[in-house]
């Protein structure tokens, strides 16, 4: 028999040759690099901040939309009308003496105008017909009474008068 072995050369793992440029050492060559693609991830990152940009800017005209400026020219019509705001009572006058605990309040004021007319005792509230014109009653108690009626125009603007009423019931 044979006691001859056969002996099998070890197996070296080889690596991918780099290529020797020229004036090269085999010991001074680096192995190449892979190349990459595109960066998908910065072209997410620039998507993300222009999709934020977009947003906050849709956001921001929004708001100021609902901002409501005025822009009214110093003689408007709200001017106008406040400047027509009258009133004044018919009857009765200032001292008026009366007999009867009623006492019945007529004036003109501004078309649809709220009025108010109070006593010690009482108060009324009514709104001028379309023609400015007003009346209303209030009780009044025993001596003086002092009176008071006021107009209320839409634009805020309030007018008032106050007159001394006696009421007598043996007069």
């Amino acid at each position: 028999m044979d006691n001859t072995q056969q002996v099998t050369p070890p197996q070296q793992t080889t690596q991918p040759q780099t290529p020797i440029q020229s004036g090269q050492t085999p010991t001074q060559a680096e192995p190449q690099k892979k190349k990459k693609g595109f960066p998908f991830w910065l072209l997410f990152i620039v998507l993300v901040l222009l999709f934020a940009a977009v947003a906050f800017g849709a956001m921001f005209f929004y708001v100021q939309s609902q901002q409501k400026i005025s822009f009214a020219p110093p003689f408007s019509k709200t001017t106008e009308v406040a400047s027509l705001f009258t009133f004044s009572i018919e009857s009765p006058q200032d001292g008026t003496l009366l007999n009867d605990n009623v006492l019945t309040v007529r004036g003109k004021t501004f078309p649809n105008t709220l009025v108010m007319i109070y006593s010690e005792t009482d108060q009324n509230s009514l709104e001028a017909s379309t023609t400015g014109s007003f009346e209303g009653t209030v009780t009044l108690s025993p001596g003086i009474n002092t009176i008071t009626v006021t107009a209320f125009a839409e634009n805020g603007e309030e007018k008032s008068k106050t007159l001394e009423i006696v009421y007598d019931d043996e007069a």
